[in-house]
């Protein structure tokens, strides 16, 4: 499953080194307009295309009408994000594979 996979990408030597995007949040945002920019540029085009995904699948009948796309995008980026910023942890499995679990529960739940 691809979530799984996101969480065991983000864990290990290579989820150690990081995403460039996660580090460059983590590490240079707060002293660098520049890096500022172009994080919240990366996040907004993730964002934008999970809310899109979001909305082909409400209208595909696999989302239920009544849930707003956007916000749950804005949470699966908040997750997704945090993902990798754990995977940095050499104990972070269990905290990742929780809350993988716990983020298909909440599609679960606005799914039909």
């Amino acid at each position: 499953m691809v979530v799984e996979g996101y969480v065991a990408q983000s864990l290990g030597a290579q989820g150690f080194r990081g995403c460039l995007v996660v580090n460059a949040a983590i590490e240079r945002v707060a002293v660098d307009a520049d890096v500022c920019r172009r994080v919240e540029t990366s996040w907004t085009t993730v964002e934008v295309a999970l809310t899109a995904a979001l909305e082909r699948g409400r209208a595909q009948g696999e989302l239920r009408a009544d849930v707003d796309p956007r916000p749950l995008a804005a949470f699966l980026l908040a997750v997704l994000q945090g993902v990798r910023v754990l995977g940095k942890s050499p104990n972070g499995r269990t905290s990742l594979s929780m809350a993988a679990e716990q983020a298909l529960g909440v599609l679960a739940a606005a799914a039909v």
